[in-house]
């Protein structure tokens, strides 16, 4: 009861956090021109957004401003600008190519994500299933950049990259050469390179921005020792008889893990995929009917899962996880005085963690595990290992 407690009450402060921190300083600029400062909600849009969430300060209700109602919406780290414009929504999957070079337009209304600003612009669009770049110059509107990938006759993969030569057309510079753009490929780095070049701008240090903001991971791998404590208990009990259940006594055992972490290119790196091997151990003994039990449980623990993390500070976050675990026995088994030891086989169970990490390096969490049967095999026998885990994190790199 106590340890259910713990975590409902750990998983209400979080939520609260949670949604404090999603709100940051921004703007919007109505159809009016007029600018209007207040938070908006940072989700980091993987897609283009169509709408977002407003509010004029911390204690107001938001609102939803759509693409109807703004012209311009920006953050620190990102400006959408309304377009109406040509788009080509041509798949680029290669499985579901069709034939024609020629790229089909329908005009829309966008919210553009700004890539690079100046005499040159580049702009972005990107859905689920399309991702195109716009640009403008000093002497031209808002005009896609055409690049399509088709089939031909022969059923040949080919692609039209008229883009190029529409840069050739409107970026040849002092700055930028016609060996440039010939090899220059669709995708944002190096379009974005060649518009800084024309621009005679230098690019924003990435890499170092990265390494002074506790917010973006230096990287997309991390390994993570993490050493702790178990506090467990397992009850059995028997289908048909009630007199033969039995409460084993709660025990703290050690437990050391390796856990990688693989952190997602989106959100702000928020979410990351970890999966981590433990070692685990829950011995206990007990009287019960004029006989001993005996509780011998070792076993690798392997979880599975993902943590999102709610940061407070540039150093410094709350975390939250899910997990899904499978459990390897080592020779385990239950043994009653009298009887044949059963031996310990496993289902597969859930474990949730809430965690505090600092510098990106250190953590603490607590993980709640779901009830585990541990007499799989058996069917008049019914098992309940409990378990909560206490957790120390250092990351080796």
């Amino acid at each position: 009861m106590k340890r259910q407690l713990i975590i409902t009450l750990l998983l209400m402060l979080s939520a609260n956090i949670f949604a404090q921190i999603q709100f940051e300083n921004g703007y919007y600029i109505s159809n009016s021109n007029q600018k209007i400062t207040g938070l908006i909600k940072n989700i980091d849009w993987k897609s283009n957004p169509t709408e977002f969430e407003f509010k004029k300060n911390i204690e107001s209700a938001p609102e939803i401003i759509d693409i109807k109602s703004a012209k311009e919406f920006g953050l620190s780290d990102a400006r959408y600008i309304r377009f109406t414009v040509k788009i080509d929504r041509s798949t680029d999957d290669i499985a579901r190519l069709k034939k024609g070079s020629a790229p089909v337009f329908k005009k829309e209304t966008l919210f553009l994500k700004e890539i690079v600003s100046g005499k040159a612009c580049l702009y972005l669009y990107v859905d689920s299933n399309t991702k195109r770049f716009f640009y403008t110059t000093e002497k031209m509107n808002i005009t896609s950049l055409i690049y399509k990938r088709y089939l031909n006759h022969n059923r040949d993969m080919l692609t039209n990259d008229t883009y190029k030569q529409q840069l050739l057309t409107s970026l040849i510079s002092d700055n930028v050469s016609k060996t440039d753009i010939k090899k220059l490929k669709y995708n944002i780095n190096k379009l974005s390179s060649l518009f800084y070049k024309h621009n005679n701008q230098t690019p924003p240090g990435k890499e170092k921005e990265q390494k002074k903001s506790g917010n973006i991971p230096e990287s997309w791998f991390h390994l993570n020792i993490r050493p702790g404590i178990d506090y467990s208990s397992l009850s059995i009990s028997h289908g048909t008889d009630n007199a033969d259940n039995i409460d084993m006594d709660s025990e703290i055992s050690f437990r050391i893990g390796a856990e990688a972490e693989f952190v997602l290119p989106f959100n702000k790196n928020k979410w990351s995929v970890i999966v981590e091997p433990v070692y685990q151990l829950y011995k206990t003994e007990k009287p019960f009917k004029n006989q001993s039990v005996n509780v011998d449980y070792k076993s690798i623990e392997l979880s599975v899962g993902a943590r999102y993390r709610m940061f407070l500070s540039d150093k410094s976050a709350l975390s939250l996880s899910m997990s899904l675990l499978k459990d390897w026995d080592l020779d385990s088994e239950i043994k009653y005085e009298r009887y044949t030891p059963y031996d310990i086989t496993t289902r597969v169970n859930f474990g949730f963690g809430i965690g505090y990490i600092y510098n990106n390096r250190y953590s603490l969490e607590v993980k709640y595990h779901t009830n585990r049967e541990v007499l799989s095999d058996y069917i008049f026998k019914n098992t309940d290992y409990k378990k909560l885990s206490f957790v120390i994190g250092y990351r080796l790199f």
